[in-house]
């Protein structure tokens, strides 16, 4: 209590803090100074009294008469006969240690009642909820985990050496109890008990004939349970493995995110989105450009109407993102091309251009003069600037990606204008652009681009609006916000990151060797197991992640690099090829994880019923892939019929595959009835109904009816019963960890293994000695006959 009070609150004092960001687990480098500090003020006076209390002697205890008692006293004697070397204070001083912990108590009491009394009624008060909530989360959640974990990893380190050195000592024991005893009384007196001796042979060679018919079947039953123990053991650290890699790659893949990054995306799409989706014309764009885009860019003023300064003038209109390089507008145009209507119509139409077609091949390279008008023999391109809005622009290596839209996908080449370097010259270049028609019919899409940086959480965000005119008419918007880190170890925090991926290569390494050991030795058996393909996949994966990382490193580099050297804030910068290798790295990070997540299932191959499940579906494997079949060409057949039928009137079935997504979600429940009812009031409910009572109702139940079958089949399957064993060892060692298993039982086990194993070492050592006195009964015998010596 005195510790924690010591440093309450005292983060308020900390002018700046530092996040450290592991995964689910998030602290600040002042909180783990105050742990630190708080562990050391209060770990001196523990190891004290933990100390005190370990090395006093225990109290002597009365002797009893029972025969078991002593057995059971003897045995625990032997087991604690290392402790008590250490224990060479008196019993008295249990005393001392008493009075240091009272003295403790009411020292720390003291001090707590008067930082109390400094800090107020109501700092006090919240004070003592939060070390009540600490307190019962350390004794109820920390303490206990924390316990069972050093138990088992020094029962597991040290267990087997103590019971090798305890059966040594036990033996060694009575291998000089059966020596000094055969020593007594010389040799003549020695020979003279063997005819007493003789008896006792016969009735030990009836034992050990005994003993050597069950010796066989007990040694089977041993080596039995040894390997049973030994795969349990493998079982244990598999299990202990897979949760420490897993976790550590799970710090690794959320180290590059941040819980609060989805607030950033949102706030982001919404600074520029009003009037955006009710675009349909140029003149639409214009004033959404003009009202919306430019204010957003360029922040002027505070909401007060104070000016900013020219350093805030570089924040959008939230005030927090940065503006990396200019914005600019890039048009995307297509080729006239004659129409292709029937000749019946020529007459209609005086101008037999068209503008149709979204293909690549479709796209317009060639450069222009303002309006859109085509160079002359006169003049070319070279007498107008490079970056001229009329001038087809091709992106320098391939830093650009291709622009994803709603209706297609076009080249990453465009003709492209800049925004300006302040409101003024936006609304300027925005004004020339509308007086020169910029947007005409050939335009088939215009994509505002601009990247951000927020340094609070320290994330860059691309963002590009993009409207797609059509050829029909109208136009449709989309919006694309790309939110990344470049910069993955910064401060503190980023060398626990880099510490961390250090650690997993040399786990995964550790993996690879083992998993090429175990090739090695298995064969071709290794890659007849599943669970072994899926560790070549996890492996494979791995090394792709890696090089991954490496080209996403580079790639991020230069692109920052390109951004500090040239210092040009007029200029577009692209982060795209830098956002693509992030985004792939985080791609093949999560199908790591989730490969090393999907590998616990292996786990449970000891339950017999997810024993059962497996098999199960190995064995309706066959069914289920027949019925696959026939499903797809069923279902298929329905969504070419609803995009035939609503494609022209429902946007959900206006595409092959929105066709296929509606009518999934149609059999999971999911369907709008009154825009199909409304599109056609006859086919449409016909359409609806014979879907789902043949795919929902008929389909679904012959699946049902196959898994169905195939548990009753499996219902009599019996589980390996080495699977059972190992089950049955793990919940007994959990069971005596956790010590739920009775106490008495265990003692009285244990007592009756190291009576057995008593006897055994005694019948072994008597073995030995009448074998040593025959040799030596034979050579006085041969001593008397060879001297004519009367025997005596």
């Amino acid at each position: 209590m005195i510790a924690n009070a010591m440093w309450y609150k005292t983060e308020d004092n900390v002018e700046q803090t530092t996040v450290v960001n592991l995964g689910i687990v998030s602290f600040t480098l002042h909180e783990l100074y105050v742990s630190t500090m708080t562990s050391l003020c209060v770990l001196p006076v523990n190891v004290l009294l933990i100390q005190l209390f370990n090395r006093c002697k225990e109290k002597k205890q009365p002797g009893k008469n029972s025969v078991y008692a002593a057995a059971k006293e003897d045995a625990r004697s032997l087991l604690t006969k290392t402790r008590s070397s250490s224990q060479f204070l008196p019993h008295g001083f249990v005393y001392v240690a008493w009075s240091v912990l009272v003295l403790t108590c009411c020292v720390s009491a003291f001090f707590t009642i008067l930082y109390s009394l400094e800090w107020g009624p109501e700092k006090a008060n919240a004070w003592l909820k939060t070390f009540l909530m600490s307190f019962v989360q350390d004794v109820f959640v920390v303490q206990p985990v924390k316990i069972l974990a050093l138990s088992a990893l020094v029962s597991f380190v040290c267990k087997k050496a103590a019971v090798v050195s305890t059966r040594d000592d036990f033996v060694r024991q009575h291998v000089d109890v059966v020596d000094s005893s055969s020593s007594e009384g010389g040799l003549f007196a020695w020979i003279s008990r063997r005819a007493a001796m003789r008896v006792a042979k016969q009735q030990l060679h009836m034992v050990l004939s005994k003993h050597h018919q069950s010796d066989a079947e007990s040694q089977k039953e041993r080596k039995k349970k040894e390997e049973t123990r030994k795969q349990t053991d493998n079982v244990i650290q598999e299990v202990v493995g897979f949760v420490l890699i897993v976790m550590l790659l799970l710090v690794v893949a959320n180290g590059g995110t941040n819980v609060y990054s989805h607030h950033a995306y949102n706030t982001l799409g919404g600074i520029f989105q009003t009037g955006f989706d009710q675009i349909q014309t140029a003149d639409d764009y214009w004033s959404w450009a003009r009202d919306v885009l430019v204010p957003g860019l360029f922040q002027e003023q505070h909401y007060n109407g104070d000016k900013l300064g020219w350093r805030r003038k570089r924040f959008i209109s939230d005030a927090v993102s940065y503006r990396i390089g200019a914005a600019r507008f890039k048009q995307i145009r297509v080729k006239s091309r004659s129409c292709g209507f029937h000749q019946r119509y020529t007459s209609l139409f005086l101008n037999q251009e068209c503008n149709s077609g979204n293909s690549f091949s479709d796209g317009e390279t060639r450069d222009f003069l303002p309006g859109w008008r085509l160079l002359s023999s006169s003049n070319s391109s070279e007498d107008f600037p490079e970056q001229s809005p009329w001038t087809y622009q091709i992106p320098d290596s391939g830093g650009e990606l291709p622009v994803i839209a709603d209706i297609a996908t076009y080249g990453s080449g465009g003709y492209v204008a800049g925004v300006g370097r302040n409101k003024d010259a936006a609304l300027a270049v925005i004004a020339d652009l509308k007086e020169a028609d910029w947007i005409d019919r050939y335009t088939r899409a215009v994509v505002v681009e601009f990247t951000v940086y927020n340094a609070n959480i320290n994330f860059f965000s691309t963002m590009s609006y993009t409207v797609e005119f059509l050829n029909m008419g109208g136009a449709v918007s989309s919006l694309s916000i790309r939110t990344y880190r470049l910069h993955r170890f910064v401060g503190p925090a980023g060398y626990i990151i880099l510490a961390l991926h250090i650690l997993y290569v040399a786990c995964f390494l550790y993996t690879l060797y083992r998993e090429a050991k175990l090739m090695k030795e298995q064969g071709k058996r290794y890659c007849r197991q599943p669970w072994n393909l899926l560790e070549i996949v996890n492996i494979l994966v791995s090394f792709i992640a890696f090089a991954v990382f490496a080209v996403d490193y580079i790639t991020s580099r230069n692109t920052l690099d390109k951004l500090l050297h040239h210092h040009e804030w007029s200029k577009f910068i692209s982060f795209d090829l830098a956002f693509f290798w992030n985004q792939v790295f985080v791609w093949t990070v999560a199908t790591v994880a989730f490969i090393n997540i999907l590998k616990f299932l292996c786990l449970l191959r000891f339950n017999p019923l997810m024993s059962v499940l497996m098999t199960s579906l190995r064995r309706m494997l066959p069914e289920v892939a027949g019925f696959a079949v026939y499903f797809t060409f069923l279902f298929l057949s329905f969504v070419q019929l609803g995009h035939l039928v609503f494609g022209l009137k429902i946007q959900e079935y206006s595409t092959i595959a929105a066709s296929g997504k509606s009518l999934f979600l149609c059999a999971l429940g999911s369907f709008n009835f009154d825009e199909i009812l409304s599109a056609s009031r006859i086919i449409g409910p016909l359409f609806l109904y014979a879907y789902l009572c043949i795919v929902f109702i008929i389909i679904i139940n012959i699946l049902l009816a196959i898994i169905n079958d195939a548990l009753v089949v499996m219902r009599g399957f019996t589980p390996p019963p080495e699977h059972r064993e190992i089950l049955d060892e793990l919940w007994k060692r959990l069971s005596n960890f956790l010590g739920l298993a009775n106490s008495a039982i265990r003692e009285d086990d244990m007592l009756a293994s190291e009576r057995l194993d008593d006897r055994l070492t005694r019948l072994d050592l008597l073995t030995r000695a009448m074998k040593e006195r025959q040799v030596a009964e034979n050579v006085m015998r041969s001593y008397y006959q060879a001297y004519g010596l009367p025997r005596k």
